[in-house]
């Protein structure tokens, strides 16, 4: 777990970072399988492309930077990056633009800070919203994505009930914690409790669809909650949850995007070192020894 940042105390759980990242493959399978019976083959064209350019470029990665290229690839840590980018883009996209993606996620995103563990933002969502910059009109004018839409409605739903049930997999294997999901999906619920407009659907949603609607479990669970790029204390992950709820809300409902689950994921691992200095916790020894050393300063 060396290549893992972390802040004090320190406390290891025991699994290795091969172990974490089958795990996290494992958890992603309900998800990526409901994806395929809805779409078809397009997830899975979208799921080999991203796999072989990004084995191709961590491995032109690790040379350059020379690294071990067989252990690095051996943790899967690289496959995990190519299953959500390729989860999270419209089915069936073409080769150039999947590739494009996956290669800016895994070169600029991850390698260009340093590797695994260094990474400051989310390479995945590095990659996607790439994508949605550059190619608007092939990301979300001809999309599945969007949220309000009722043909693909009852899809999302059975969609991210799977993603949850593989979120719920996580939680029980202590992969990770309740903070970051729960902060996340509160803040949701709360912002479109508030604004919720019956006569006014289409343009602020219900809370159930904000919850259910596009790849909202996949985001809360498996992106938002990636232990390098997240906020890593108790507090922090709070704050850093709540924040990423509400950029998704805001974004979904006064922006132009309907999947807003890459900029809010960046926006939050913007923000996490912040959030990492100002919510750590104070260890006991400091506070005993500024303790004694006011009470010693202190005028009889």
């Amino acid at each position: 777990m060396s290549d893992f940042k972390a802040s004090a105390p320190f406390q290891h759980s025991g699994n290795t970072v091969p172990q974490i990242m089958q795990t996290l493959l494992l958890a992603l399978l309900p998800g990526l399988i409901a994806s395929l019976w809805f779409f078809g083959l397009g997830i899975l064209s979208n799921i080999a492309i991203a796999a072989l350019f990004a084995l191709f470029a961590e491995a032109i990665m690790l040379r350059l930077r020379k690294r071990n290229i067989h252990a690095h690839l051996a943790d899967k840590s690289v496959l995990v990056t190519a299953l959500i980018f390729a989860a999270v883009i419209p089915p069936g996209s073409p080769y150039l633009l999947v590739a494009l993606g996956i290669i800016f996620a895994l070169v600029i995103g991850k390698h260009l800070y340093g590797g695994l563990g260094q990474n400051t933002f989310n390479p995945a969502m590095c990659g996607y919203a790439l994508l949605l910059l550059a190619f608007p009109v092939e990301m979300i004018g001809e999309s599945t994505n969007s949220l309000f839409t009722s043909d693909s409605g009852t899809a999302w739903g059975i969609i991210n009930v799977s993603y949850l049930l593989g979120g719920l997999f996580l939680l029980y294997k202590k992969i990770i914690t309740w903070h970051i999901p729960i902060a996340i999906i509160a803040t949701m619920l709360a912002l479109s409790a508030i604004f919720y407009d019956p006569e006014n659907i289409a343009a602020y949603g219900t809370p159930s669809l904000h919850l259910f609607g596009s790849a909202s479990m996949l985001g809360v669970f498996f992106i938002a909650t990636d232990p390098i790029s997240s906020a890593t204390t108790r507090p922090g992950k709070l704050v850093y949850g709540i924040i990423i709820g509400a950029a998704i809300f805001s974004i979904r409902v006064w922006g132009e995007y309907p999947d807003p689950t890459a900029f809010a994921v960046l926006f939050g691992n913007f923000c996490a070192p912040l959030l990492d200095h100002y919510c750590r916790s104070r260890s006991f020894p400091h506070e005993l020894a500024s303790n004694s050393l006011n009470k010693g300063s202190a005028k009889p």
